[in-house]
């Protein structure tokens, strides 16, 4: 008897795979992705799959190169590695979750087929145990950062600013290359909401102005308040490129256990919105400070 596979059931079962694969690849690799990027680069890969079987042509294409090929577009599409040892690694780690899912799925099918449920469950199979590997390592992947990674990153933070102090819980950010551009000091990140009992009145409504309108709008309103502020151009704070407002403090204070420092006029970024989705932690210090001699 020969089994029939329609090449839309196809399609759909592999569009379901390879987004698992994706996200565990973004899971394991740390890459934040957007959700877009990742719908389409599973659908892509999942058309590029299903293109190899159609087109007569495709079917005289080594295997290795066949499974070489049809993952560098998606890759390219939803990573955006810009060097190539950032390629590889993405490439081989998505090669590695789709070898997990699918001696996974295998196994599970032998199981099954031993208890003679296969055909009723032939596609449930795989999307099930995908969905329960990608559950799995992003709760493992979960756990381990905030049991055995993330707390040697937590630093109490406290800073004064004309006589008022705020204290928040901040973590150090290695990635964070944020400087003032004519200074070049090291610029710490602070949501507005926590750092606003530092700012003065006009601070706020220039911030305020800012945040509303946008800082080019707001340039010539504000002129005069604006010579307070620093202007802070930055990459990758929720979006691809911008300004970040800046502010200074008398005194930023770094502690944890028996470390304790205090630095003098510091540059303190503010932006609208969490710098943390789940809120655990109010700052990112910038590294220079605790890298200092």
């Amino acid at each position: 008897m020969v089994q029939v596979l329609y090449i839309d059931v196809l399609f759909i079962l592999n569009l379901i795979m390879d987004f698992y694969i994706f996200v565990i690849a973004a899971i394991i690799f740390n890459h934040s992705i957007k959700k877009s990027n990742l719908i389409i680069g599973s659908i892509l890969a999942a058309g590029l799959y299903c293109l190899g079987l159609i087109v007569p042509v495709l079917h005289n294409l080594p295997l290795y190169l066949y499974y070489f090929f049809i993952p560098i577009m998606p890759i390219l599409m939803i990573f955006k590695p810009n060097t190539l040892k950032m390629f590889i690694k993405v490439f081989l780690i998505s090669h590695f979750a789709a070898f997990l899912i699918g001696g996974a799925v295998f196994n599970s099918y032998y199981i099954c087929l031993a208890l003679g449920i296969v055909h009723s469950l032939s596609m449930i199979i795989p999307i099930l145990i995908g969905g329960m590997i990608c559950l799995i390592i992003y709760l493992s992947s979960n756990f381990i950062r905030k049991r055995f990674i993330m707390p040697h990153f937590e630093y109490d933070l406290s800073l004064c600013k004309d006589g008022e102090h705020i204290q928040l819980k901040g973590f150090l950010d290695s990635g964070n290359c944020l400087y003032t551009l004519s200074s070049h000091k090291p610029v710490s990140v602070v949501p507005y909401e926590d750092v606003k009992p530092l700012l003065s009145e006009g601070e706020k409504g220039v911030m305020s102005e800012c945040f509303k309108y946008g800082i080019q709008e707001s340039l010539n309103k504000v002129h005069q308040e604006m010579a307070k502020i620093y202007l802070i151009p930055y990459e990758s704070i929720g979006c691809k490129e911008g300004i970040l407002l800046g502010i200074v403090v008398d005194h930023m204070t770094i502690s944890k256990g028996a470390y304790c420092q205090v630095f003098d006029e510091c540059v303190i970024g503010v932006v609208q919105n969490q710098v943390f989705n789940r809120q655990n932690y109010s700052a990112l210090i910038h590294p220079d400070y605790l890298l200092r001699p």
